[in-house]
């Protein structure tokens, strides 16, 4: 309930801006959300009864999905982006705010097997869009993506390739032409070992080595008139200047607790 509160509210306009995981789960619900449809095709009844405040949630997502449908002719950009999710979140968060606050009403509302099967469809539609828009250009799929919230916009950053991400991919259900392509594409990448005849979860990377962590730029301490002021100072609670000149932060620091 604390999310409710004023403090709250206001820890997460903090968190905005931080870089959210979006990954190969994408696959996977393509996939359950192909074998729902199978089942409720044919599950020999116009209707099925579920909680008042079920049903209106899943109105009030099917309809936010069908009203940007048009998006999946193209690339959504990063504000058209935004203004889908908001509309997803706003209806959970409605629904979780209802319940918490006053519980479920006991209520039954029937839904057609017609609007479950019309809302299988533009899901499929939205999660293959996603798929096809994960489709990096050496033929392999982006395995997990960071998003910002930067104001009226979602911006993504992609992440390296994994053998994840790849099989997630090959499960979703790709045409067997494209599944063909990401085979040979995925024996041509950095995933796959000559040596082992195998594949590894993530190719080899340069890491920083010890010293070439937690080096803050001269640059970012000139920006900081306080960080500077503390260093000028010797006021080593946040930040650290070693023998060469080089600015540290204190290795003192512990992650918040959220």
């Amino acid at each position: 309930m604390d999310e409710y509160t004023a403090a709250g509210v206001e820890r997460r306009k903090q968190r905005v801006g931080r870089p959210r995981r979006l990954d190969g789960d994408l696959c996977y619900l393509r996939r359950f959300l192909a074998f729902c449809r199978a089942i409720f095709s044919g599950a020999g009844t116009p209707a099925i009864e579920v909680s008042s405040e079920v049903a209106e949630t899943f109105r009030r997502v099917a309809e936010a999905l069908e009203r940007h449908a048009s998006l999946l002719g193209g690339r959504i950009s990063d504000r058209d982006r935004k203004v889908v999710l908001d509309s997803l979140g706003n209806t959970g968060s409605d629904y979780r705010a209802k319940v918490y606050a006053h519980g479920f009403s006991g209520r039954q509302t029937p839904l057609g097997v017609v609007e479950l099967l019309a809302f299988f469809d533009v899901a499929v539609n939205y999660m293959d869009h996603s798929i096809r828009a994960n489709r990096r250009e050496d033929g392999l799929y982006h395995s997990y993506n960071l998003m910002k919230v930067d104001g009226d916009r979602i911006v993504i950053r992609r992440l390296y390739e994994m053998l994840e991400g790849q099989v997630a991919a090959l499960s979703s259900g790709l045409s067997c032409a494209d599944s063909v392509a990401l085979l040979d594409a995925l024996r041509l990448s950095r995933l796959y070992r000559a040596d082992q005849n195998s594949y590894v979860l993530y190719p080899d990377r340069k890491l920083p080595g010890f010293l070439e962590k937690n080096n803050i730029p001269a640059a970012a301490i000139a920006q900081s008139k306080t960080l500077a002021a503390m260093i000028e100072r010797g006021d080593r609670r946040i930040v650290v200047q070693d023998l060469n000149g080089v600015a540290h932060f204190n290795a003192a620091f512990r992650n918040a607790c959220c």
